[in-house]
């Protein structure tokens, strides 16, 4: 592959792509030359807007002629015209491809994480709840930004639609970076290589190992921690240095893990990018989230200390969350996570990974740097038994790495299809990662049922075959003899582009209509909670004090938010600090009257006497009882609120 700028290419890989371009392409260097000059009048700057699209554009030049007018074409102004024309468009049908992705998400709030993040925002909006409660008044605050941004949001709507569409927001803005992820690294055929790597995110929901994702179906601090990292990356790809920087201090002001995470991650790529310019390097892209990283020095200081923290540390990893600290849990998605890496490798070392000074060379040192991170911290958190390695939590940029993985694997494959001569390119190596990587996730599809994922995957394979079959074919002298016109070669060139998109269009528009189908279903908003637990919380807000401290099932999560009264201790909301790590595993032992070792154990609320109701009484203060419906008998309260599920009972 050959890039516009020669300051930026070996010379021999130019040589290389100029006699393929000559044989497959004839008309590929006037728009190439094009191209060249005008980066040449740019600013040497690495991080101009300018230099960037001028750095990508150039990257292509084996599918230039896909660009390439016909000699009858209409005159400069009008194709001009039709050119910007055709760009606004492509852009409208991202945004809405993009939109179409996030509303397969549904509309939702108050539920999962949210029934814990959430907390901090209603007692900023109402200071008068949760003073008793022990989680929102007296343990430490680990989202404090996150705390006011969603106070802003329940201002606008308390019915938490406001939520609700910003998450359709974001994922949206994810949708168009994975767009401008694609442009870095191939400007012409940017379009078709994002609708097949929407297409597979449809099926993978951008989600990998250690239960980690970058957007779920609600608004949480990761979303927008993670959105932020997807940025720094695009941003650091195009050699944008202070733009990365930027977006990811903005991400990690809502999710600290992202400053800790893309610190090393992006001060070990700006290393392996070389000497040259390093320390500028190393300023403009980290300088703000160094400054951001302080705001939580406190925090992070504190969750080291205070209390027996190896025991914290033991009931945060083995007993409340395994399923993100403890990888030999979860060992076998590590399968598909393996088989990305070999996959986008193979695909890359063909046409992406290539040059010096090029996307493709930063791109390599971004995916050698998170690799690097993450398989380190796997290591030291399973073969090490490191804590510090665990509380790390270093898979939740795995998502972001299979992210760029899979962005190689789409936009390899429709070169490939758009231009087969760069098969040359692929040695054995790089072939047979392609092959394991292929087999790996097919194998892995397989045994669990992952229908669609295999289906795209062959889809773009057979794709790129059908296309080598017709190149090869082509090279035939008695065939070469039949199709000399160089026509003709061109508009085959159209003829691969536009099946290719058209063929990854059609699987977007497949799972757009599907999650559609599927709203109502994905929608708490629409759909709503469990309505016995919506009908006990309007009874408890409506008809008890403001103070009351109220003693629940632990395994009713939502109880705090949607009832807006303090309770003793629920499963959901864990706190970070040792000291007071270890407060909620006495209370989650007082609430279920055994050592809770596991969920299951929360079901020894469900055996409350009367006896041990006292004692909690004595100990909490408590006001009011909420049991299941039919485990009030034994208790001697009386009771003031039944429905088909619950009883309520008052002390």
């Amino acid at each position: 592959m050959t890039d516009g700028d020669p300051r930026e290419t070996p010379e021999s890989t130019s040589a290389e792509a100029a006699e393929d371009d000559a044989a497959a392409e004839p008309e590929a260097a006037a728009p190439a030359a094009s191209d060249a000059s005008e980066t040449q009048s740019e600013p040497a700057d690495g991080d101009t807007a300018a230099t960037a699209t001028a750095a990508t554009a150039n990257a292509d030049t084996d599918t230039a002629a896909i660009d390439t007018a016909a000699t009858d074409s209409p005159p400069r102004p009008v194709r001009n015209g039709l050119k910007r024309a055709l760009a606004a468009l492509e852009w409208v049908v991202v945004v809405a491809c993009s939109a179409a992705f996030a509303l397969s998400f549904g509309f939702n709030y108050g539920v999962d994480n949210q029934v814990v993040y959430n907390l901090g925002a209603v007692h900023l909006l109402n200071r008068d709840l949760y003073k008793h409660d022990w989680f929102v008044a007296h343990t430490t605050s680990y989202h404090p930004v996150f705390e006011y941004f969603s106070a802003l949001l329940l201002w606008l709507n308390r019915d938490g639609w406001a939520f609700a569409i910003t998450t359709m927001l974001l994922i949206t803005v994810m949708g168009v970076l994975m767009y401008c992820l694609c442009r870095v690294l191939t400007r012409r055929l940017a379009f078709a290589a994002f609708l097949l790597l929407l297409a597979l995110s449809f099926v993978v929901r951008l989600r990998s190992v250690g239960v980690s994702y970058i957007v779920d179906y609600i608004l949480q601090p990761s979303t927008l921690g993670s959105v932020g990292f997807v940025a720094a990356m695009v941003a650091f790809i195009g050699k944008r240095w202070t733009l990365s920087g930027v977006m990811l201090a903005i991400g990690g002001l809502f999710h600290a893990n992202y400053l800790v995470l893309g610190g090393l991650v992006f001060g070990l790529a700006q290393l392996t990018l070389g000497r040259e310019k390093l320390v500028s390097r190393g300023i403009k892209q980290l300088l703000l989230p160094t400054i951001a990283l302080l705001i939580f020095v406190p925090t992070i200081v504190k969750t080291a200390g205070g209390g027996d923290v190896k025991a914290a540390r033991d009931i945060l990893f083995h007993l409340r969350s395994p399923h993100h600290f403890s990888p030999s849990g979860y060992e076998q998605n590590f399968i598909p996570f393996i088989g990305w890496q070999l996959l986008g490798i193979g695909a890359g070392l063909g046409t992406i990974l290539r040059g010096k000074d090029t996307p493709g060379r930063r791109l390599a040192s971004l995916l050698a740097a998170m690799m690097l991170v993450i398989w380190t911290g796997t290591v030291g958190a399973t073969y090490f038994k490191s804590s510090f390695a665990a509380q790390l939590f270093v898979q939740r940029i795995a998502p972001h790495l299979d992210l760029l993985l899979q962005a190689m694997w789409a936009v390899a494959a429709v070169e490939l299809v758009v231009a087969p001569r760069r098969i040359k390119h692929y040695s054995m190596v790089a072939l047979g990662l392609v092959a394991a990587g292929l087999g790996t996730l097919l194998m892995f599809a397989g045994n669990h049922r992952i229908e669609k994922m295999p289906d795209l995957l062959l889809l773009s394979v057979a794709a790129v075959a059908i296309s080598q079959a017709f190149f090869w074919a082509g090279q035939l002298k008695f065939v070469a003899a039949k199709v000399s016109s160089e026509t003709a070669k061109r508009w085959a060139t159209h003829a691969a582009h536009a099946l290719i998109v058209l063929l990854a269009f059609r699987a977007v528009w497949d799972s757009a209509r599907e999650g559609y189908a599927q709203l109502k279903q994905r929608s708490t908003l629409i759909k709503g909670l469990n309505p016995n637990e919506v009908a006990l919380y309007a009874w408890l807000r409506e008809h008890t004090d403001k103070d009351a401290v109220i003693l629940t099932p632990p395994r009713v999560e939502g109880m705090r938010l949607h009832s807006q009264r303090a309770i003793i201790v629920d499963w959901k909301a864990v706190p970070i600090v040792p000291s007071e790590i270890l407060e909620w595993r006495r209370r989650l032992n007082d609430v279920s009257g055994r050592t809770v070792r596991g969920f299951r154990d929360l079901g020894g609320y469900d055996s409350m006497d009367q006896r041990r109701l006292d004692q909690l009484n004595r100990k909490y203060h408590l006001a009011y009882v909420v049991t299941f419906r039919g485990r009030e008998r034994r208790l001697k309260a009386r009771v003031v609120y039944r429905n088909a599920q619950f009883t309520v009972l008052k002390l």
